[in-house]
C-alpha cells in the first residue's frame, strides 16, 4: 500500500531518493503478490498446515526475483535489457518465467499453464508458422528479456491494472468504509426496498450498483458493500452461498454502470 500511494500520488522517489520508473514500480507490485500465490495455494493438500521446503523456495524466489529488476528499472529502461539481457538479469528472468507459470498453474490450472506457455514461447518458432500465423522469430534470451523485462509481458495490462488502478480504488473502498459512505448507500437501499419480499437481495442489487458506479472495481465493491448486504442475506435466511454469489453477481454488474463504466 505505501508503494502504491508513494507512485500513484506522483511521490514517485524510492527509500533511496531515486525516481521509480513506472516498470520498476510493476516489478515490485509482483514481488509483493506473486509470493502469496504459493502461500494461499499449496502444492498438495496435506500440506496446507506446514510450509514445506521447495514452498519456501519458491516464495524466496518469487520475491527476489522482481525485486532485482525494481532495483535494476532504469538499467533496463536506459541499457536496453529486454533486448540483450546481461547474464545475471537473464538467469533471473528465466526462474521468474518458471515461477510465473507455476503461480499460474496452482491458481487457475493447467489450461492456463499450458496456454501461457504456449504463447510465451511462440517467438521462438513463429517462422516456422503457416500462413496468418506466420512471424518473425527471435532468440531465447531475447524473448525472455521481453517476457519478463518488457512493458506487455509479466508486467503487461493485467499487473498495470493490479498497480495503477486496482489497488488506487482497494484504498478508495477502504476510505468509503470508514467514512461511513458505503454505508449511507446501503440505508438508501434499505429504506426502498428492505420491506418487500426478497428486500435484502435487492437491497445488495441496489447497493452495489449505486457504489459501482463510483468506484469501478468489482473486488472493492465486494468488499465495501458486502461486509454489509452478506451478514443481511445470512440473517434473512439465504443460504451463505447464495449469499455471496448474489453480492458477486451485483457487484460485477454494478461497475458497469456510469460515469466510470469499469475500471
Amino acid at each position: 500500500t505505501a508503494a502504491a500511494v508513494i507512485y500513484l500520488f506522483h511521490l514517485g522517489v524510492s527509500f533511496w531518493g531515486e525516481y521509480v520508473v513506472g516498470t520498476a514500480y510493476l516489478h515490485l507490485v509482483l514481488a509483493l503478490f506473486l509470493p502469496q500465490v504459493f502461500l494461499h495455494f499449496p502444492l498438495t493438500s496435506g500440506s496446507r498446515d506446514r510450509l514445506p521446503w521447495y514452498d519456501i523456495l519458491l516464495i524466496v524466489l518469487s520475491f527476489m526475483a522482481p525485486f532485482y529488476f525494481f532495483l535494476h528499472g532504469e538499467a533496463i529502461l536506459f541499457t536496453g535489457w529486454e533486448v540483450s539481457p546481461p547474464p545475471v538479469p537473464l538467469i533471473l528472468g528465466i526462474i521468474l518465467w518458471g515461477v510465473v507459470l507455476e503461480a499460474a498453474r496452482r491458481a487457475v490450472g493447467w489450461l492456463l499453464f499450458f496456454l501461457v506457455l504456449f504463447f510465451s514461447l511462440y517467438p521462438l518458432f513463429a517462422n516456422y508458422m503457416p500462413s496468418l500465423f506466420y512471424g518473425k522469430s527471435f532468440g531465447f534470451a531475447r524473448v525472455v528479456g521481453y517476457n519478463i523485462m518488457g512493458p506487455e509481458g509479466v508486467i503487461g495490462l493485467p499487473t498495470r491494472v493490479l498497480g495503477n488502478l486496482f489497488i488506487g480504488f482497494m484504498l478508495f473502498g477502504v476510505a468509503l468504509t470508514a467514512t461511513g459512505a458505503a454505508k449511507f448507500f446501503l440505508n438508501l437501499a434499505l429504506s426502498l426496498l428492505g420491506t418487500v419480499r426478497g428486500g435484502t437481495a435487492k437491497v445488495s442489487v441496489i447497493s452495489s450498483a449505486m457504489v459501482g458506479s463510483i468506484s469501478g472495481s468489482v473486488i472493492t465493491n465486494v468488499i465495501t458493500t458486502g461486509s454489509f448486504t452478506i451478514p443481511a442475506m445470512k440473517r434473512a435466511g439465504y443460504p451463505n452461498y447464495y449469499a455471496a454469489a448474489i453480492e458477486t453477481c451485483a457487484s460485477s454488474g454494478g461497475v458497469l454502470m456510469p460515469p466510470i463504466m469499469g475500471a
